[in-house]
């Protein structure tokens, strides 16, 4: 099955990357799926092509699909950028995990080298544009020498893999994760936290049915609370409002719980974090060893998938 950009990536999260990327490097930005559809608004929009560069007919010819031309042989060509016909760069550095491409994130457009005005006259005067008007866009163009793009691209490749491998794609996979576990129990409140190496506590990522003050304040360490008993233990716990262990029922936080599963996910043979489901019914039929067992192969396919792409 393909993997899509945005199957991996949330739309919103990643604009807000491109929109920092493009505020501190001044340069215009816009991504693209693998086959140049666009997926985010163009960050530091140029005048120069949303608006001088449609006046006529004959100058939006010229500009029509540039972010798809932009891609032919993009992943081999991709730091010798692509020269437009009125001679503006456009950079598509590749949006990759684990060696495989999902989209583009397009640099440009930019000028290379030095702002030679003369060079433009008899292009844009062939397209009807007035030469004026043109100028005046093209000076908020940024200028960069061979060297300075050449720093730029390859920063936001490293930063932007750096970025897919480490957070959206452990994300998505967790929340997918939640998601099954909760639709498949029924319950009424689910959570997976996080374990955080430096400070050797489990916080909540992501949650459905618990209040954004407990969600922003619980941390645990490890051995505290049952998420903290599994954690430490390396083992899930599978409780009900039958449990007889004292110790354990102490440790439930909500006496109101009846029945909690609570499961330690470990990627690469570490703790990544803790999954907790709980439902407050009385008599859930749902909380039975078929579901848990097909929770505990959702979990063990996401943990190595991770270990995989991660």
């Amino acid at each position: 099955m393909e993997i899509n950009f945005t199957d991996i990536v949330d739309r919103d999260k990643w604009q807000e990357i491109q929109d920092r990327f493009s505020e501190v490097l001044k340069v215009t930005l816009f991504t693209v799926d693998r086959y140049g559809n666009c997926i985010t608004r163009c960050s530091l929009a140029p005048r120069l092509c949303q608006e001088v560069m449609t006046i006529t007919i004959e100058s939006a010819k010229v500009c029509s699909d540039c972010h798809r031309r932009v891609l032919v042989n993009a992943e081999k060509s991709w730091k010798e950028g692509y020269l437009c016909p009125i001679g503006l760069y456009f950079f598509p550095v590749p949006l990759k995990i684990k060696e495989v491409t999902l989209g583009y994130l397009i640099v440009g457009p930019v000028v290379l080298g030095k702002r030679d005005e003369s060079t433009y006259k008899e292009r844009i005067e062939n397209l009807g544009i007035d030469i004026d008007i043109f100028l005046d866009a093209l000076r908020e163009i940024k200028v960069f020498s061979f060297y300075g793009i050449k720093s730029v691209i390859e920063l936001l490749y490293d930063l932007s893999v750096q970025i897919l491998s480490t957070n959206f794609i452990v994300d998505k996979f967790l929340t997918v994760l939640l998601e099954a576990a909760h639709n498949f129990t029924q319950s009424d409140r689910s959570s997976i936290m996080l374990f955080n190496e430096d400070t050797k506590e489990l916080y909540i990522k992501v949650a459905k049915g618990i209040e954004e003050d407990i969600i922003a304040s619980t941390r645990l360490k490890l051995g505290e609370g049952l998420a903290g008993i599994a954690a430490q233990q390396d083992t899930p716990l599978f409780l009900s409002n039958d449990t007889v262990d004292e110790n354990i029922r102490k440790r439930f936080r909500n006496r109101a719980i009846t029945y909690s599963i609570i499961m330690p996910i470990k990627v690469q043979n570490k703790l990544l974090g803790i999954l907790n489901i709980a439902t407050y019914k009385q008599n859930s039929d749902k909380f039975n060893f078929q579901n848990i067992d097909t929770i505990t192969k959702l979990k063990n396919l996401v943990e190595s998938t991770l270990g995989e792409v991660t």
